[in-house]
C-alpha cells in the first residue's frame, strides 16, 4: 500500500504569493520540469490572471482585513508516493484521483480556494492548491463580525494539522493510499516514531533466550525393539526441548515483526524526507526566480534611467550650443548698432 502525501506552506508575503504563482503557472523557468510535457499541465480551479491579482481580488470582494504580519495565503501540495502515483496513472485513474482531491479541497476551504494546478511535467504527478484564508471573526470594538485573512483557522496547532491529515487520508482510501505515521514529530534529524521502534528492538534483543540443555540420555529397556526405543527417545527429547524451542520461535517471530515494522517506518521516513526535499527545492527555486526577476527588473530600470540621463545631457549640450550661438549673434548686433565716431574726433 502506498501513502497519501499532503503538505502545507504559508506564503507570508505577496512576493511569496507571486513566486508560487509563477511556479504553478510555469511563467518562469522550472529546471526540474520537462518542457515536452508542459502541455499536460492543467489549471483546474481559478483564472489565468496573475495569482497576486486573484488573491487581492478575493480579499477585496470579501471586504476582509489583512494585518501587516498576516500571511495572505497558503499553499497545499497533494500527491502520493511515486510508485502509487505511477499505478494510479497506469490504471487510468488519474482523473478520478484529481476529482477526489478537488472535492476534498472544496469541502475544506470552500470559496477560499483560489487556484488548483495539476503538474504532470515533473517526475511524479501532483497538485498545487492556493488558499486565501478569509474567516469571519467577531470584533469586540466594532461589536460585529469582520472578515479577516488568517491562517490560524486552518494551520495553527498540531491538532488541526493532524485532523487535516486524517481527513485527507480518508478521502484517498479508494485509491489504496494510507496515512503516514500519526503524531510523528518528524524532522530531517529527529523522528519520534523511529526512536520508539528502536526501543522495541532493544527490548526484544534483551529478552533472555535460554539455550536448550543437553537432553538426559535414555537407555534401552530389556526386550525393547529398536523402533520402540527410537520412538521413546524422540518423545523424551521433544518433551525436554519443547519449552525452550517455543521461546526461541516466539522470540524469532517478535524480532521478525520488529524488523518488518522498522523497514516499513524507514520507507515512510525516506519517502517523507524525499518529498520534503523535493518540495523545498521547488519553493527555493521559485524564490530564486522571484529574486532574479526583481534584479532583472532593477537592472532594466537602471538602464532606462541611464538612457534618460544621457538624452538629457545631449539636450543640455544642444541648448548650451544654441545659447552660445545666440550670444555671438547678440554681440555682432550690438557692434553694428553702436554709433560710429570719426577719426578726427567729435565735431564742434
Amino acid at each position: 500500500m502506498g501513502y497519501a502525501i499532503m503538505r502545507t506552506k504559508k506564503l507570508k508575503t505577496m512576493g511569496a504569493v507571486g513566486g508560487a504563482g509563477g511556479h504553478n503557472s510555469r511563467t518562469r523557468e522550472t529546471p526540474n520540469a520537462d518542457p515536452e510535457k508542459l502541455h499536460l499541465n492543467r489549471r483546474l480551479v481559478g483564472t489565468d490572471q496573475p495569482l497576486v491579482a486573484q488573491v487581492k481580488n478575493h480579499i477585496k470582494q470579501a471586504d476582509a482585513k489583512l494585518n501587516k504580519n498576516s500571511p495572505p495565503a497558503f499553499e497545499v501540495l497533494l500527491t502520493a508516493s511515486p510508485e502509487s502515483m505511477k499505478n494510479i496513472t497506469d490504471k487510468k485513474d488519474l482523473g478520478k484521483w484529481v476529482s477526489a482531491n478537488i472535492d476534498w479541497l472544496k469541502k475544506n476551504y470552500g470559496n477560499n480556494l483560489i487556484t488548483v494546478d495539476l503538474h504532470r511535467d515533473e517526475k511524479t504527478p501532483h497538485l498545487h492548491a492556493i488558499v486565501c484564508p478569509v474567516v469571519a471573526r467577531f470584533d469586540k470594538r466594532a461589536n460585529k463580525e469582520i472578515n479577516r485573512v488568517t491562517c490560524k483557522e486552518y494551520l495553527d496547532g498540531r491538532g488541526k494539522l493532524s485532523a487535516l491529515q486524517d481527513s485527507y487520508a480518508q478521502a484517498m482510501k479508494p485509491f489504496a493510499l494510507d496515512r503516514g505515521v500519526k503524531k510523528s514529530k518528524a524532522t530531517h534529524t529527529e523522528v519520534r516514531e523511529w526512536y520508539a521502534i528502536q526501543q522495541r528492538v532493544a527490548v526484544s534483543a534483551k529478552k533472555t533466550i535460554k539455550v536448550p540443555a543437553k537432553p538426559e540420555p535414555i537407555k534401552p529397556k530389556i526386550f525393547e525393539t529398536p523402533s520402540a526405543f527410537g520412538k521413546r527417545m524422540r518423545e523424551s527429547f521433544f518433551t525436554q526441548l519443547a519449552p525452550d524451542l517455543d521461546l526461541l520461535v516466539k522470540t524469532a517471530r517478535d524480532q521478525q515483526r520488529v524488523l518488518l515494522d522498522t523497514q516499513r517506518q524507514l520507507e515512510i521516513e525516506r519517502q517523507r524526507v524525499s518529498d520534503e526535499v523535493h518540495y523545498d527545492r521547488e519553493r527555493n527555486l521559485s524564490l530564486l526566480g522571484t529574486v532574479y526577476d526583481k534584479l532583472k527588473q532593477t537592472e532594466q530600470t537602471a538602464t532606462q534611467q541611464s538612457e534618460k540621463i544621457k538624452a538629457q545631457e545631449t539636450e543640455l549640450h544642444a541648448v548650451s550650443w544654441k545659447l552660445s550661438a545666440t550670444e555671438e549673434e547678440n554681440q555682432k548686433l550690438r557692434k553694428n548698432l553702436a554709433p560710429r565716431q570719426s577719426p578726427s574726433g567729435p565735431s564742434r
